[in-house]
C-alpha cells in the first residue's frame, strides 16, 4: 500500500510539474533576506550512478526505473531557523542533486508522518520519502530539497511541531533559503523555478509553506506549482469528524490524533492535563 501510494503521488506530481515546465517567469526578490545567512554547513552523504539507482529503485518498484535519467548526489545540510516562539535553532535536511549538466528546477518535498529519527531525510534511511520518491525525482532532473522539520535530525532534542502550521512552514521555508545558498556555494545549476510537494503530514506542511510564502514572501521565490496530498488541512472540521463519526477502529491511529492534541496543548500554552481532554 505504501509503495502504491508513493508511486501515485510521484506520477501526479511529475504530471503537474511537467505541465507547467514550458513557461517560465523571473521572480524579483525585494525581501531583505541576507545572503548566506541561513546555511550552516553541508556534507556529501552518498552518491549513486544511474545504473545503481536503476538497480536499487527498480527492486522497490519496477515502474520507478522507467523515469530514471541521471546519477544523484545526496547532501545533508544544517541551517538556521526558528521555533514557533521565535527561538533560533539549528535544523537539518537533505538536498539531492542530479548529475546533470543542465540548469534544473527545484522541488521542496515535505515528508509524511514519521515516528523515528532514522526516517528523517538527513539520515536517508531505506523506506523513507527521501530514499525513495525524492531520489526518483532527483534522477529525473530536479534538485530535491527535503527538510527534516523541527524535532528530527539536528534539532531532535526539541519536540516535533507535529501538524503545527507555523512550525512546519517556517522550517521548510528556511530550508529553501539555505538550499539557495547551497546551490550558489557549490555551483549547482538551479534555473530559479520552484515546486512544492508533500503527502500526509507533508501535504499539510506543503499547504502551510504555500500559505506562508504567498502571504508574506510572494516574490522571494519563483514558485510555479504545488501539489499536496492527504493532509488534514482544516483542523477544526477534521477533529469534529473524528469525534462525531465512526472511524476505522484502528487503534494505532489514535496516537496520531493525541500527538496533535499534545503539540497544540504545549505550543499554545494551554497547560491542561490529559484528564481535561479524555474520559
Amino acid at each position: 500500500m505504501n509503495q502504491l501510494r508513493r508511486l501515485r503521488t510521484l506520477l501526479l506530481s511529475l504530471a503537474i510539474f511537467a505541465w507547467v515546465t514550458g513557461c517560465r517567469t523571473t521572480a524579483t526578490d525585494p525581501d531583505p533576506v541576507k545572503q548566506n545567512s541561513f546555511l550552516v554547513g553541508s556534507t556529501l552523504k552518498i552518491q549513486f550512478t544511474k545504473d545503481q539507482l536503476v538497480s536499487r529503485l527498480g527492486a522497490i518498484n519496477p515502474a520507478y526505473a522507467l523515469f530514471l535519467q541521471f546519477g544523484v548526489k545526496v547532501h545533508t545540510i544544517t541551517y538556521k531557523t526558528q521555533l514557533p516562539d521565535g527561538t533560533e535553532v539549528t535544523a537539518s535536511g537533505a538536498i539531492l542533486v542530479p548529475d546533470s549538466p543542465n540548469a534544473m528546477a527545484m522541488v521542496s518535498q515535505q515528508h509524511g508522518t514519521i515516528t523515528t529519527d532514522a526516517e528523517a531525510p538527513s539520515n536517508y534511511g531505506p523506506g523513507s520519502d527521501a530514499y525513495e520518491v525524492a531520489t526518483v525525482f532527483a534522477s529525473v532532473g530536479y534538485i530535491m530539497v527535503c527538510p527534516d522539520y523541527i524535532g528530527y535530525g539536528a534539532s531532535k532534542s526539541v519536540p516535533h511541531t507535529y501538524e503545527h502550521r507555523q512550525g512546519l512552514a517556517q522550517a521548510s521555508l528556511d530550508m529553501l533559503r539555505a538550499a539557495r545558498e547551497f546551490c550558489k556555494d557549490n555551483n549547482v545549476k538551479w534555473d530559479d523555478r520552484l515546486y512544492l510537494t508533500g503527502y500526509s503530514e507533508g501535504g499539510y506542511a506543503t499547504m502551510s509553506l504555500l500559505k506562508l510564502m504567498e502571504e508574506k514572501y510572494p516574490t522571494e521565490f519563483n514558485l510555479r506549482a504545488a501539489t499536496a496530498g492527504a493532509g488534514a488541512y482544516n483542523k477544526t472540521a477534521f477533529m469534529k469528524q473524528i469525534i462525531n463519526e465512526k472511524t476505522s477502529g484502528k487503534s494505532e491511529y489514535n496516537r496520531l490524533y493525541v500527538w496533535v492534541l499534545r503539540t497544540y496543548n504545549d505550543l499554545y500554552k494551554l497547560a491542561r492535563p490529559m484528564s481535561y481532554y479524555f474520559k
